[in-house]
């Protein structure tokens, strides 16, 4: 046993929770204000009669600059204020509820609310933190199906709604669609809907990016985005249904895995084949290698049976999974691959099945009742469920608590004194604090309390059909502290267990509330009445009570009452959860309160089915499509092919991703603020007002500090509560304060209500442990004397004896003991008849529909003809009753005769396809059937065009043919079976009919894929002719027939089509190193100044360009190195890069005006290029250089543009003394007399920008004599090809870039017009990616058309672009609502020659562009590298690939060059053989896109250099034509070559 321990008592008050005033008011709120909305709130009256009642609420901004909040006046802050009179008609003890409207501009996050409340002549002031919510609506998109084909039409709906799901008919500002490259397709501004709905729709084009689309929406509060995908596939026509364990336990050794195929319309898929391959998770290398019996994967293989079923019993102890040498914890990845049989169509899932460390799972129930009453019964609920998360019916559940309180007995031996003057000084007034306070809430330890624990009890409980158990802990002892609760279940071999502690009100009136559901369910229904029970400690008349209902943040509800049940409904918007308050004020000013929080059930308010008037019908038969809702509902109707949803679903709103929405509306316990304050915080403030009550009854500064008062010192200098803290020392280290107890406040809290109030809401009692001073010598009679006083204070303390609170007998107890808590061919067929299927919608129901007075809408169509089944479903919303989402039904297009074939989505003219046709025989009888395909010019039939064929009665047969396409496009295949006899034993049972099908496939051109893109930017005044050009599209030389086709784009902005472009790189080339990466980087630091600086510049745009900065400079850190500098591989490089370390410092220096920057990555770069600085003041080449303009040595001033890209990219960083050395490097460039054009013109660049203007206009006049002109309007330089360093047309770009910025900066009319001639070349240029040949000439180019746009910037933009192509004419309108939109659009029946024709009106500028795409036979003149491919067969699907390539100019290595190798059809990479190459010098990085690899490779000389990598085969194509392979100089694009190769069967 431990030390004595005294125990001394002393009443002291809080200011809201002991000294209760004879009047007062419960002011209750969300915790959580959303802004504009109108939130309910409630005050309740304590003895305050009216008239003349008002509350006033003030919100004043909470995060102010310290340096406003000294020189404004808080006023100034002011967020928004109520002022709310509270009629005469409430009773002086009644409630009024009232609304706050809270603004719908506020955007701060929290809010300082003052409050002041009125009542004749009192008046209340109180101040508490509220958090603020902006605005928020729920915006939802969905669109028909998840995956789109080239050339389809995407049809999207966006529903608007508020947070209880009533529609919203709010304006959307703007709708746009951006690319997979963030190019901005279509847009719609300023979108009205109805009843919170529209629908809109986006044509693809027949060529458009693969990849993933994203549909935005841009309402008042934010933006909003859903995706798709638009992919080259085909559509899976069977679904695969497994069933396997969810887990294993640690000691199994086989898992079975049952797997069905069935096709989309239902019927079984019959002797396919099923494969099966099982390998293990989590198992290494190492173990493998030391257990030689085992093996790394296991696989089996079946026919499936008449069900479409295969069953197999693997055994994975083999691989490790319950292994005796293996520890549990792993996973089993079966992947499961099933075949059609004869035509070859797969579908392929993959299950995991992991080791569970617990076979069972016992949980607390989310509604559970959370706090323990004194003297009032607990009853507790847990659900126990299995691994695959069914309930675990009729197994027991032992739950065993033990109680906690503290001894109270006083020991005979002698007592410590606390060392505390403001104990000492209670002793004295000790009768004064009894009569201000009822209880004694502070108590003094000397050391830990002796706290005792009862012997515990345990019951077991059987768990109902739910696997729920409520158990039952009997009222307990006014005393006890906490309950500390375990459950414990077995079932089988496995178990399971739970550990939980309750802590214990307190109420200095032994009053105590508890709301009482046992009796629910864990979930309730979301219609329908619902009663609880209230339970409470009250003797005599239940007293009359308050209860409010909280959901998704808003109070929906508030009521009085004075009956012990409370019934309410329960509605729609009451989900997924309401918290429930309920509280009483005591004729003593204390308020007794509880919550709990309960489950509902996901639904909307309102209701919506559907309903087809059919099962199954014909193809091409009509069939009614129902919805019901509420009335004058607007729905969007919806009907898709099932195997459109095979392919993902991810389009569709669900009941979940709805609710999933509603959570960030529900007020979480943790939300601020939080009003239970700490231990320390608390316990300070109870002292405070015990010092406060102290000095009110006599108690002078020296008792209660131990010490003299100074002197001089008036006594009432130091009085009153603002001076309480004087009179308490600062707390030492063995000082501390803690609780034990929880209080009325605490439901208020936990339930998410804001409370205010001056009435008793915190009581529980604060300990303070002290050290100890010593005593005199105590006699017999002291102690005596000491035990009359602690025995008259138990006395006081009403408490029970503790071992009573513990009756086994209970009634209650023994009541809650162990008791627990498409149809098949069966009949006749009908006569068959002649039918011609060729529509083939993968959605053909999507639209918005109105609901009739009644509530019905019944649209009636022709079936498609696809046989499968069709899914319906509906989505409505009502300006009264609000949202919902309807059921899926379906309906199936069938008959019991039909052929399909089996096409992939592309193939190359020229390659053979063996055209697998399947004919379907589901009659009950066999059937002799003739199969033809159908003549076409488009292709031709290797051998038999037709045949007999027998089927058996629910039976398939498939044949193939071997099929030529000749046609390009879209072309249509048709295949007839048709009913007739001769070909089975007996005559067919009935009548003699056909059913054709024509299934297009796309068909591609062989030959080298080319593009040929011609950019014009066009700026019109206001008295301006229209601008005409006519752009001739030639016969070019090689064309493959009818590959031909062409496009044109118009964008309102210079910068338009590059600022869509960023995300995607601004070129096809990888940028997966330091110098390519830049291109991330860079030009969003240019467009966002230009934006910026013309006022266009949207918040949207703002986080959209900082996101890219920021990503491009942490990429970019990835190729820093030790030493400071930067180099393509970073730390891989032997060296750093000079040219690329400056760059970087240029970049980084210019991004830090918009994003945060390490300035030690700066400052260290600066300072290694620094070092490298040689005497002649030149800054030498290190690392990589760009181009070879720049390796033109001394000789030919390369190390002279060096030192001037250096000196540019230092201007702003380094000092003037540091950079003086370097101009004696350019001077001395100056003088050389071969130097290049590219040389000189970066030095004149330099000379202007270092302040030095006269020599660099000199220069420019100069160069101004080496420009070529083409017309009147087009300028650029161009370097001598003829010379080693002649540049390439990247470089001349960069050229051109560089003499516009030198043009725009000496500035002056005729130089601004010459500026402008350059920048038109510079746009024609331009590629169809928004960028231009290479990297640094697009970073260049775009930093030129910036500054240039900016500078001729105008606001005022209507300008209509005509286009006359293929004999049809296109107007294209440009605004500035679409400034950036990018439209474009196929030139239709293309013709060559052709022309396409351009009529610019004005005012304004616009860029348009053609775009022509062809495929050629011809290789490339003059190739720059030798290029070759070896293929050799490796395995029997598979072969080995040997890409060998060299430079062949003399003009040294290929620095970086990219060498893309395009992949036969039906086959892939084996990713190993890539990863292998990475490990060689030669293969900097790959990438595998659409169907080629990409590989980027260093020093690529005279020397070969070869690459080994294997393909295998995934889809079987014949007679394939040959694959492409190419070649090309990163920075000198047009330095390159292609070639074709072949797969040989040869050995």
């Amino acid at each position: 046993m431990g030390g004595p321990v005294v125990v001394l008592l002393v009443a002291l008050a809080t200011a809201s929770a002991v000294k209760v005033p004879e009047s007062g008011y419960l002011f209750t709120a969300p915790k959580v204000l959303q802004a504009g909305t109108d939130e309910r709130a409630c005050l309740s009256l304590f003895n305050l009669p009216g008239p003349n009642r008002a509350l006033k609420l003030k919100f004043y901004e909470r995060d102010v600059p310290s340096s406003l909040s000294t020189t404004l006046d808080k006023s100034d802050f002011l967020l928004f204020e109520t002022n709310t009179a509270v009629p005469d008609s409430v009773a002086e003890n009644g409630e009024y509820c009232f609304d706050i409207t809270i603004p719908s501009k506020v955007v701060a996050r929290s809010a300082d609310m003052h409050m002041e409340l009125t009542a004749g002549e009192g008046v209340w002031k109180e101040e508490s933190v509220v958090t603020l919510k902006s605005e928020t609506f729920l915006t939802l998109v969905q669109t028909d199906k998840s995956k789109y084909q080239p050339g389809q039409k995407v049809l999207f709906r966006v529903v608007t709604l508020s947070h209880d799901l009533t529609a919203l008919n709010n304006d959307l500002n703007e709708v746009w669609i951006t690319t997979p490259d963030n190019i901005r397709v279509a847009q719609w501004k300023n979108v009205k809907t109805n009843t919170g709905m529209v629908q809109l729709e986006l044509q693809l084009t027949e060529e458009p990016p693969l990849g993933s689309w994203t549909i935005h929406v841009l309402t008042t509060q934010d933006t909003y985005t859903k995706r798709f995908t638009v992919e080259e596939y085909v559509l899976p026509t069977f679904e695969l249904e497994i069933e396997a364990p969810e887990s294993l336990e640690s000691n199994e050794k086989t898992v079975t895995v049952k797997v069905c195929a069935k096709y989309t319309f239902g019927k079984p898929l019959i002797a396919a084949n099923v494969s099966i391959n099982a390998t293990a998770r989590g198992i290494g290398s190492w173990q493998y290698n030391n257990n030689p019996d085992l093996l790394r994967n296991i696989s089996d293989y079946q026919f499936s049976d008449e069900q479409g079923c295969a069953i197999f019993d693997l055994v994975v102890s083999k691989i490790g999974i319950g292994h005796r040498n293996i520890g549990g914890g792993n996973t089993v990845i079966i992947t499961i691959d099933v075949e059609e049989q004869g035509t070859g169509l797969r579908q392929v899932e993959v299950k995991e099945v992991s080791q569970a460390y617990s076979f069972i799972n016992l949980r607390q129930s989310d509604n559970a009742q959370k706090f323990l009453k004194p003297k009032l019964p607990f009853y507790g609920e847990y659900t126990l469920s299995m691994r695959d998360g069914k309930a675990a019916k009729n197994e027991i559940v032992k739950v065993c608590y033990t109680a906690k309180y503290k001894e109270r007995v006083i020991s005979d031996e002698k007592k410590p004194t606390p060392d505390d003057p403001v104990y000492s000084t209670h002793k004295k007034y000790e009768s004064h604090v009894k009569t201000e306070f009822g209880y004694t809430p502070f108590f003094w330890e000397t050391s830990e309390p002796n706290r005792r624990t009862t012997g515990g009890e345990c019951r077991e409980y059987k768990t109902d059909e739910n696997g729920r158990i409520v158990y039952y802990i009997p009222p307990q002892a006014e005393d006890i502290d906490s309950i500390d609760i375990s459950t414990s279940t077995s079932v089988g071999g496995d178990s399971d267990s739970s550990h939980s502690t309750l802590t214990a009100f307190f109420s200095p009136s032994h009053s105590y509330l508890s709301i009482d559901a046992h009796e629910l369910p864990e979930q309730l229904p979301c219609s329908g009445d619902v009663t609880v029970k209230l339970l409470s400690t009250e003797e005599g008349p239940v007293p009359a009570m308050v209860y409010k209902i909280l959901s998704r943040g808003k109070i929906i509800k508030a009521g009085n009452m004075n009956t012990n049940t409370l019934t309410f409904p329960v509605l729609p918007k009451m989900g997924p959860e309401f918290k429930l308050l309920v509280y009483y004020i005591k004729e003593s000013g204390e308020v007794v309160s509880d919550s709990r929080v309960f489950k509902v059930d996901k639904c909307f308010p309102n209701t919506v089915q559907v309903s087809w008037d059919q099962k199954t019908v014909k193809p091409g038969d009509s069939a009614s499509f129902t919805v019901r809702a509420s009335p004058n509902s607007v729905c969007g109707i919806s009907a898709v092919d099932k195997s459109t949803e095979l392919l993902g679903t991810s389009n569709q709103i669900t009941l979940d991703t709805v609710f999933s929405k509603l959570q960030q509306f529900i007020i979480n316990s943790f939300e601020s603020p939080n009003q239970v304050r700490s231990d320390g915080d608390y316990c300070r403030e109870l002292q405070l007002s015990l010092v406060d009550t102290l000095r009110s009854g006599g108690a002078t500064v020296a008792e209660l500090t131990g010490q003299s008062t100074p002197e001089g010192t008036p006594e009432s200098e130091t009085s009153g509560a603002a001076h309480s803290s004087l009179f308490i020392p600062p707390p030492t280290r063995s000082q501390r304060f803690r609780t034990d107890r929880e209080d009325a406040i605490k439901p208020f809290d936990e339930a998410g209500f804001l409370v205010l109030s001056n009435l008793a809401l915190e009581t529980r009692p604060c300990y303070k442990r002290v050290e100890a001073k010593e005593l005199p010598e105590l006699t017999e009679d002291k102690i005596q004397a000491s035990r009359d006083g602690e025995e008259e204070l138990l006395d006081d303390l009403d408490s029970p004896v503790p071992a009573l609170a513990f009756s086994k007998e209970s009634a209650d107890a023994s009541r809650f003991a162990a008791e627990g808590g498409v149809s098949g061919g069966g009949g006749a067929a009908p006569p068959q008849e002649d039918q011609v299927r060729d529509f083939f919608p993968e959605a053909f129901l999507f639209s918005i529909e109105t609901l009739d007075a009644e509530g019905v809408k019944t649209v009636t169509s022709e079936m498609p003809d696809t046989i499968t089944s069709w899914v319906g479903s509906a989505i409505c919303t009502n300006s009264k009753d609000g949202f919902g989402i309807s059921n899926k039904t379906s309906i199936t297009t069938f008959k019991p005769f039909f052929t399909e074939v089996s096409l992939p989505y592309s193939m190359k003219r020229g390659e053979i396809l063996s055209m697998s046709v399947s004919v379907f025989n589901f009659l009950d009888s066999s059937l002799s059937v003739y199969l033809e395909v159908g003549a076409s010019d488009q292709y031709e039939i290797s051998g038999e065009v037709a045949m007999g064929l027998c089927i058996a009665a629910g039976r398939t047969e498939v044949r193939s043919f071997p099929v030529n396409f000749l046609g390009l496009g879209e072309v249509n295949i048709t295949v007839t079976a048709r009913a007739q006899d001769g070909y089975c034993d007996e005559g067919n049972t009935i009548a003699p009919g056909s059913d054709t099908v024509i299934r297009p496939i796309v068909v591609k051109p062989e030959g080298f894929p080319q593009e040929v893109t011609h950019s014009r930017f066009i700026c019109l005044d206001k008295d301006d002719d229209h601008h005409t050009e006519t752009v001739n599209l030639p016969v070019p030389e090689g064309l493959v027939p009818d590959s031909q086709r062409a496009y044109f784009s118009v964008i309102g902005d210079l910068l338009g089509q590059t600022f869509q472009g960023l995300e995607g790189g601004l070129i096809k080339s990888p940028t997966g190193a330091g110098e390519p990466n830049m291109i991330t980087l860079v030009p969003n630091i240019y467009i966002r100044r230009y934006l910026e600086t013309t006022g266009q510049l949207n918040e949207r745009q703002r986080r959209q360009l900082e996101h890219n900065m920021k990503s491009g400079y942490q990429r970019q850190l990835r190729f820093r190195r030790y030493d400071g500098s930067f180099s393509s591989y970073g730390n891989e490089d032997p060296q750093g890069s000079m040219w690329l370390t400056a760059f970087v410092v240029k970049a980084f220096r210019e991004a830090s005006e918009y994003i945060e920057i390490d300035e030690t990555i700066i400052n260290k770069a600066k300072d290694w290029i620094l070092k490298k600085q040689n005497t002649t003041g030149c800054f030498p080449r290190f690392g990589e250089l760009i181009h070879k303009e720049l390796k033109g040595g001394t000789e030919r001033g390369g190390e002279a543009a060096l030192t001037a890209f250096v000196m540019l990219a230092l201007k702003d960083i380094a000092t003037t003394n540091e950079l003086a050395n370097g101009f004696a490097c350019l001077e001395d460039g100056l003088l050389l007399p071969n130097k290049t054009l590219y040389s000189e013109i970066l030095l004149a660049y330099t000379y202007l920008n270092m302040g030095q203007d006269v020599k660099g206009e000199r220069l420019v006049n100069k160069l101004m004599s080496k420009a070529k002109r083409e017309g009147d309007d087009i300028l650029y330089w161009e370097g001598d090809r003829d010379s080693l360093f002649g540049g390439s047309r990247a470089v001349d770009v960069e050229m051109t870039a560089y003499m516009a910025l030198s043009l725009m900066h000496i500035s002056g009319k005729g130089n601004m017009e010459e500026a402008a001639r350059a920048i038109r070349w510079i746009n024609t240029q331009r590629n169809s990616n928004g960028g231009f040949k290479s990297t640094q000439d697009t970073i260049v180019a775009v930093e030129a058309l910036s500054e240039f746009a900016s500078r001729t910037f105008a606001s005022d933009l209507a300008t209509s672009v005509s286009v006359t192509a293929g004999g049809e004419t296109v107007q294209r309108m440009v605004d500035g609502d679409n400034r950036l939109l990018y439209q474009e659009s196929k030139v239709p029946d293309l013709t060559l020659p052709g022309t396409m024709n351009f009529d610019v009106s004005p005012p304004g500028c616009v860029v348009y562009q053609s775009i022509f795409r062809f495929s050629s036979t011809l290789e490339v003149p003059d190739p720059a590298f030798s290029l070759g491919v070896a293929a050799k067969k490796r395995g029997r699907t598979g072969y080995e690939l040997e890409v060998c390539t060299s430079f062949l100019r003399n003009s040294g290595a290929v620095d970086r060059a990219i060498l893309e190798t395009e992949l036969p059809s039906g086959y892939v990479a084996v990713d190993s053989t890539l990863r292998d190459l990475r490990r060689g010098s030669a293969v900097r990085s790959y990438e595998i896109k659409e169907g080629k690899v990409i590989f980027t490779l260093q020093g690529v000389a005279e020397d070969k250099t070869c690459l080994e990598f294997r393909i295998i085969q995934e889809n079987e194509v014949e007679q394939l034509k040959p694959s492409i392979v190419k070649v090309h100089d990163f920075y000198r694009p047009e330095e390159r070559n292609i070639q074709e190769y072949e797969l040989t069967p040869a050995a």
